[in-house]
């Protein structure tokens, strides 16, 4: 299981990578973030939210919240964008685990 802080510290790395659109999304806790798997799964959590809370910026960056549906697409993608960071932080690691392990023999 990945440490809570180092998903934290990629998504701080993301927000600076990303549009600014996208940037409220790397803002999100990583909770939110690993809980959210489908499109349905967000849909579910948005339907507590009161669309007032979108119109009159109450919730994240209001300049880039119109509606439930823009935040929405952000998110998936968002979540695309990151399981690709992590995918390649992990060939990353192995990389260099295997060039550790051919410079110890």
């Amino acid at each position: 299981m990945i440490n809570v802080k180092v998903i934290d510290l990629y998504i701080k790395v993301l927000a600076k990578t990303y549009s600014t659109e996208e940037r409220f999304v790397a803002s999100l806790p990583c909770n939110f973030m690993d809980s959210v798997i489908n499109m349905s799964d967000v849909s579910n959590w948005f339907q507590h939210v009161p669309d007032e809370c979108f119109q009159r910026g109450l919730l994240f960056w209001p300049m880039y919240l119109q509606t439930k549906s823009h935040f929405i697409l952000l998110v998936v993608n968002f979540i695309l964008k990151r399981i690709l960071l992590l995918d390649s932080l992990s060939d990353a690691q192995f990389t260099a685990v295997q060039h550790h392990t051919r410079n110890i023999k």
